[in-house]
């Protein structure tokens, strides 16, 4: 006799939140918020947007009030970095634990 068993095994995923805004502005909007990974070699950091199991990455899009949610990121350690042209990158250290809960940044100001 063979017993077969099937065994699902699934990925907790977390979400993040916050607010980015530009300074001295009004619009907040499509300010670039991507998880991404450091790595580095010998004269250089490199940052490694991370991607979901369709080959996309795993970002989101500021709202006109700066306001951003990022969804099913999966577990794990992450840079968030905040990306608007003629502003300097933000990166934030944050972890997403196997609990799903969501993470808040807080309030982003780009200068």
């Amino acid at each position: 006799m063979v017993s077969l068993f099937l065994l699902k095994i699934t990925t907790r995923t977390g979400s993040i939140s916050g607010i980015v805004k530009v300074g001295g502005y009004r619009d907040h909007s499509k300010i670039r918020v991507r998880i991404s990974t450091l790595s580095n070699d010998e004269n250089y950091f490199n940052i490694d947007y991370v991607q979901d199991d369709g080959g996309n990455f795993i970002e989101s899009y500021t709202e006109q009030d700066g306001k951003f949610i990022i969804t099913d990121v999966p577990s794990g350690n992450y840079w968030v970095c905040i990306e608007k042209k003629n502003f300097d990158i933000k990166l934030k250290l944050i972890t997403v634990n196997t609990d799903g809960k969501n993470i808040d940044i807080g309030k982003i100001t780009l200068k």
